[in-house]
């Protein structure tokens, strides 16, 4: 088990230094070590979903969530693989469980660009207006901005890209999608 959570951790890192084949490796070998591990099966969904396969990412996600429904990094893993494959109303539902157990500005806010894209604009008003109201973090005021920016509210959207930016810098496989932001070109 040990050994697992250090290949997992190791993946992580290495899924984001654009190191695949040995990310995937060291989550094949983690689960094998661990094989019913709720996080090294979340791990592997997104090392999956930075090598752009995506039908096996939701496959994993999905046992993620099969094994430990009540994490909420589960369920967002579960709706970000979802929203990626534009399976929007599928990746709502979780990215609101996401919401409603972390309370976080991200989940909230990456609940509320799902719901833009399901044409639920007053529900994603309300779910925008949550995030708004939760403690900021790069990632978070990045999902707000992207919400803002669906909603054709550009000033807002870049306000809150350059409030993303002081807060921290992002990684690629951090953010909900640059296409998003596309309006604001």
């Amino acid at each position: 088990s040990a050994r697992a959570y250090v290949l997992s951790g190791r993946s992580n890192a290495g899924s984001s230094l654009s190191e695949a084949e040995a990310a995937e490796a060291d989550m094949q070998e983690a689960l094998r070590l661990d094989p019913v591990n709720d996080i090294n099966l979340r791990t592997f969904a997104q090392v999956l979903i930075g090598q752009n396969r995506m039908e096996e990412a939701l496959e994993r996600a999905r046992q993620a969530v099969a094994l430990n429904p009540s994490s909420p990094w589960n369920r967002q893993a579960l709706g970000d693989v979802l929203y990626r494959m534009e399976r929007w109303d599928e990746a709502a539902a979780p990215l609101a469980r996401a919401c409603e157990l972390v309370r976080s500005q991200t989940a909230c806010a990456f609940h509320a660009v799902a719901l833009v894209m399901t044409r639920h604009a007053d529900e994603a008003r309300v779910a925008a207006e949550h995030a708004a109201s939760l403690p900021e973090s790069d990632q978070g005021t990045y999902n707000l901005a992207c919400y803002h920016a669906l909603m054709g509210q550009r000033d807002q959207a870049l306000r809150l890209l350059r409030r993303s930016l002081e807060l921290g810098p992002l990684d690629a496989d951090e953010t909900v999608s640059d296409t998003a932001l596309a309006s604001l070109l």
